[in-house]
């Protein structure tokens, strides 16, 4: 999860802020990520190594993926994107670096964050609730957020390869890994337990 422009995803305002956990489905706007309409023809030519389906960078065949708004393409390994991760993308309507824009406003700046889980961008201040400080681990979005805390069986760790892909750095679609919940829910109440409860010592 990195901002536009910058070698990381994250956001270039710091900021802090736990996800909590919500009962609602949450829809994403018309023109969100996850959304199937109309796709760009692929241009068919990988924008970081020039190569094409029948070989990417280290001369191996690899499909890759496009951006179903403009047709930009790269491969996944080009893109250090997991398998996971691509599995996802390959099912969505995914936006390239140049053509993401935020599933919560529809709104495109070098503020949006990147889902470990999805790739969709989503501002910090888009986030339910909303962020002051960039999170560290994984980040989900709000929608994969719902998800993986609604069913049991997901796991939290992250879709993303590489805790250094990159947001604008790459004229495509580079994009780092975002951040969510890395602390169990027990670790977190016997945190609060903690710093609410006086310590004997002290009594």
């Amino acid at each position: 999860m990195v901002a536009k422009g910058t070698q990381d995803r994250r956001s270039s305002s710091s900021t802090k802020a736990a996800a909590t956990p919500t009962t609602t489905k949450r829809t994403r706007i018309s023109s969100a990520s996850h959304d199937k309409k109309k796709v760009a023809k692929p241009i068919g030519i990988c924008g970081f190594c020039l190569g094409d389906n029948e070989k990417n960078a280290n001369g191996v065949p690899e499909k890759m993926i496009n951006c179903a708004e403009c047709g930009n393409s790269g491969h996944p390994s080009c893109l250090q994107y997991s398998e996971k991760l691509v599995k996802t993308i390959r099912t969505i309507h995914w936006q390239c670096i140049d053509c993401k824009r935020c599933i919560e406003c529809n709104k495109s700046d070098d503020s949006l964050l990147f889902c470990d889980f999805c790739d969709a961008g989503v501002h910090p201040k888009c986030c339910n609730p909303p962020l002051n400080s960039i999170p560290k681990g994984d980040f989900a979005c709000n929608v994969c957020r719902d998800e993986i805390l609604l069913s049991p069986n997901k796991n939290l760790s992250s879709s993303s390869s590489s805790s250094t892909r990159s947001r604008r750095s790459i004229n495509l679609n580079g994009e780092d890994p975002p951040a969510t919940l890395s602390q169990s829910v027990t670790e977190l109440d016997d945190g609060i337990a903690n710093f609410f409860i006086p310590n004997k010592q002290n009594l």
